[in-house]
């Protein structure tokens, strides 16, 4: 007999009852700087500068901060008419277009008049370094700030989760025979998802297989080939995937990633030392095409395509590309059913991208939109199992 698969998508909102930061929280150290240093190996890091990095934190941090601090204006003054706080996906956006632009690789002559007004609002800090010489233009802060931002977001999700135990759910649909697989989709970059599993002793495919020399390496066939029940996507990428010298990407089982070895046993360093996952908002869909982001993607569409059941936890709806992907199954099957699990699921449609809020009733009459009103915390598989369809 088949058995049918599940999908699942989970955004930020499944991670929140582990007591990750939250991106509030987050927001608030990128902005202040508190605490924060620049290393030896060009990256920022969480903790007072020793003696030998106070120097070069103190050349960077602060210009930083100005930076953002012009760019947090403009997205506040952009946003002024509805209820929204600026948060750092805003700010990587900006940056990082500003950066982009400058470097030619998304070319964008519309930024123009913003770099000509950040240029003479920063005209204080650019120029000459005092600190190596080094000149300092609005291209070599924005790429900073870009870093910044990505190496505070992964230095504070790092740390290991508060709880697990609310995603027992997840067990218990393993359990169920009548479920023939179970794909799971994730727009988050933390390890909170693979270390339930570890804790409950559930093997998943990942795609990254057994260790090799103490670093597990990229292998997408995993997916096709495994015969494991779970499979876990991370469309976004993850903070302990990190791109290697050799032009692998693996997830080291240490935590000192600046001394594991590839394969043959050679010394490898990972590319730049910061893992490899997407932040901002709108510039996340034009890594969509990138080597990796692509082929998970083409599996998110491929594996919905054999579902008939999309379970929805603590996504907002608000990325365009997944958006699309869903209306899309939504269309070309009238038995295809999304499960929304959300505590507010009102909030939940009237923050969604216009594409999902314009069809979310006419979902909801044709019973291919089913609402769950829980929080993350409070699931249980026997909650939504009804709306499911099983052969």
């Amino acid at each position: 007999m088949n058995r049918s698969p599940i999908s699942f998508l989970f955004g930020s909102g499944l991670s929140r009852p582990a007591e990750y930061p939250s991106m509030s929280t987050i927001t608030s150290r990128i902005i202040t700087g508190d605490s924060i240093h620049r290393n030896s190996v060009a990256c920022y890091a969480l903790g007072a500068p020793s003696p030998s990095e106070a120097y070069r934190t103190e050349e960077y941090i602060p210009k930083i901060l100005f930076l953002l601090e012009k760019i947090s204006e403009l997205v506040s003054e952009y946003y002024c008419d509805v209820e929204r706080t600026v948060n750092y996906e805003d700010l990587y956006y900006i940056s990082s277009q500003i950066r982009d632009s400058k470097l030619f690789e998304y070319e964008n002559p519309a930024i123009i008049p913003l770099n000509r007004l950040l240029t003479q609002d920063l005209q204080s800090i650019l120029g000459e370094s005092e600190f190596n010489g080094r000149e300092w233009t609005l291209k070599r802060l924005s790429s900073e700030a870009s870093d910044y931002i990505v190496d505070i977001v992964w230095q504070m999700l790092k740390s290991p989760p508060k709880r697990t135990d609310y995603l027992t759910f997840l067990e218990d649909i393993v359990d169920d025979e009548q479920v023939g697989g179970i794909d799971i989709f994730t727009l988050n970059h933390d390890t909170l998802l693979e270390l339930y599993f570890g804790l409950a002793d559930i093997p998943i495919a990942d795609g990254f297989p057994d260790l090799i020399n103490h670093v597990r390496y990229l292998d997408l066939n995993q997916f096709s080939l495994s015969s494991l029940k779970v499979k876990l996507y991370k469309l976004h990428g993850s903070i302990n995937w990190f791109t290697f010298d050799t032009g692998r990407v693996g997830i080291p089982e240490s935590a000192d990633i600046w001394h594991t070895r590839n394969p043959e046993g050679i010394l490898q360093r990972p590319t730049e030392g910061r893992p490899m996952f997407l932040a901002g908002t709108v510039n996340k869909i034009l890594n969509y095409s990138r080597p990796l982001y692509f082929d998970l993607h083409c599996f998110f569409r491929s594996r919905l395509s054999k579902s008939n059941n999309l379970v929805v936890v603590g996504y907002s709806f608000n990325d365009k590309a997944i958006n699309t992907r869903i209306i899309d199954w939504l269309r070309v099957n009238n038995k295809n059913r999304m499960i929304v699990i959300h505590p507010r699921p009102d909030n939940c449609k009237d923050g969604a991208r216009y594409a999902i809020r314009s069809m979310w009733d006419h979902w909801s009459r044709d019973k291919q939109l089913l609402i769950l009103q829980k929080s993350s915390d409070e699931i249980s598989y026997n909650d939504f199992k009804q709306f499911l369809t099983l052969k």
